[in-house]
């Protein structure tokens, strides 16, 4: 998790640890899970998980 991978910030090169990469796509993919959520509730549709 500690591997750098270089990558480009307003013109200046920074190094992302695998880390990071990991712990961006999983808030991304949660901001995603929550706008589902909202529409398939504004449209009735329940959220109901099996448990």
């Amino acid at each position: 998790m500690q591997q750098t991978f270089p990558d480009e910030l307003d013109g200046k090169q920074v190094y992302l640890s695998r880390a990071w990469v990991v712990g961006h796509v999983m808030e991304h993919d949660m901001h995603h899970g929550g706008e589902l959520s909202l529409t398939l509730g504004m449209h009735g549709v329940p959220a109901d998980f099996p448990g």
